[in-house]
Formats: structure tokens, sequence, C-alpha cells
């Protein structure tokens, strides 16, 4: 696995937060932020998706994980309950390119901290990791075509 060390601007979204096992969660933030974002006409060409696990299921109770689901749109309209606005703080990030199914990215996110971090002379900052979706649309695309950057907060 390729790692770059990046700089990264701070960026706005729009998010809706889902809790519980990660696969249940996401599928609750993304069944709440994505049918409001396009029943407003608010995805663009240039609109990116992005989901932020703020917790390590190794760690965390079950019933304390959260997911973010993330889109970065600007708008002023007024936004339903469970939509809310936040930004992504900018920075240095590890990223790294993960090909394949959503299932199996925690295995890169062990390599990422379990291997790579401690021998690259980094540490991780106390900002969550997050995943930037590169494809338009995942429903559509076979799993081992899914292409998603992993973002590793460091110093």
């Amino acid at each position: 696995m390729k790692i770059n060390v990046v700089d990264r601007k701070s960026t706005a979204v729009l998010y809706s937060r889902g809790s519980g096992k990660y696969s249940e969660a996401a599928a609750m933030a993304w069944g709440q932020l994505m049918p409001f974002v396009y029943g407003n006409r608010l995805i663009k060409p240039e609109t990116v998706t992005i989901g932020i696990s703020h917790d390590d299921p190794n760690i965390t109770h079950v019933d304390n994980i959260h997911y973010d689901a993330c889109a970065t749109i600007d708008t002023e309209m007024d936004l339903p309950d469970g939509i809310e606005r936040k930004t992504i703080v900018g920075g240095k990030y590890a990223m790294a390119l993960h090909r394949g199914a959503y299932e199996k990215l925690s295995e890169a996110y062990r390599y990422l901290l379990l291997k790579w971090l401690p021998e690259s002379g980094f540490e991780l900052c106390d900002e969550p990791c997050f995943e930037v979706y590169l494809n338009r649309d995942p429903r559509r695309t076979k799993p081992e075509n899914l292409k998603t950057e992993i973002y590793i907060p460091i110093k």
C-alpha cells in the first residue's frame, strides 16, 4: 500500500450521524443525508462524499460507535433534524488509496495505524480519520472496483 503525506485544507460539509456497528451506522447516516441533498438538488459534479469513522470498534463498545456521512455542500438553507454543518479540520494527513469493498477498509486501517504509523516517525493527531469515496455511485459499482482514499491525521 502506497502512503502519501499530504496537506489538506479545512473542508466545510453537511453531515448526518449514525451510531452502532459501522455497517449499520453508515447505512443510517447515508440514508438520511443523501435523500436530503438529492431531493434539494444540492449535489454538484464537484461534490465530494466523505465518511468519518470516529471510533475504534476494537476499543469502543458498539453502542458508542459514531459515523458521519458527509458531503462537501455549502448552503445557507435551513436544515432538517439530523442534518448539520461542520468543518473537517485541515492539516497534515497520511493518505492511502484503498481499492475494493468497504468491508475491507478495516484491514487498511489496521495496516496504516499499527504498521505504517509506528515506523513512519509521525504521530497520530487528535482528529478523526476519514474516507473520501471516489466512486460517484457506489451502489452501482462492483465492490472490487470501489476506490476510497483513507486519511489519517498526523503530526
